[in-house]
Order: C-alpha cells, then sequence, then structure tokens
C-alpha cells in the first residue's frame, strides 16, 4: 500500500476541495510533501499501514532510505 498524501491550500478558496496522491516509497512521498508545503499547502500523510503520521516522522523515515 502506497503513502497517501491529501492536501487543500492552507487559506481556503471557494470551490477548492481537498485532492490526494499516492507515493509508493517514503522518499517520492517526501519529495511532494516538501512541494507541497513550499506551496501553503496543508497536508495530511497516511503511512501504507494505514495510520496517519506527521511530515517530520514522513522525513525520518525518508532519510532511512535514503541510507
Amino acid at each position: 500500500m502506497p503513502f497517501i498524501i491529501t492536501f487543500q491550500p492552507i487559506n481556503r478558496i471557494q470551490g477548492v476541495g481537498p485532492k490526494s496522491t499516492q507515493e509508493a516509497s517514503a522518499v517520492a512521498a517526501w519529495k511532494t510533501v516538501d512541494g507541497l508545503m513550499r506551496s501553503d499547502e496543508t497536508v495530511e500523510i497516511t503511512h501504507p499501514d494505514g495510520y496517519k503520521i506527521s511530515w517530520q516522522e514522513l522525513k525520518a523515515l525518508a532519510d532511512g532510505e535514503n541510507k
């Protein structure tokens, strides 16, 4: 099961709802989340095991994959 990233603008815009994307690895998910946060999006990350994690936890997982 992939990481699921749900995102939407920090400042709500009428007619714009949350969207989701999926990434197979923590590294790919971190790249997506980092880009979304830099674009002023709020993010919610669901771990492949089904529980929510913070962006800090995702970054730690991605750093672990890179070693």
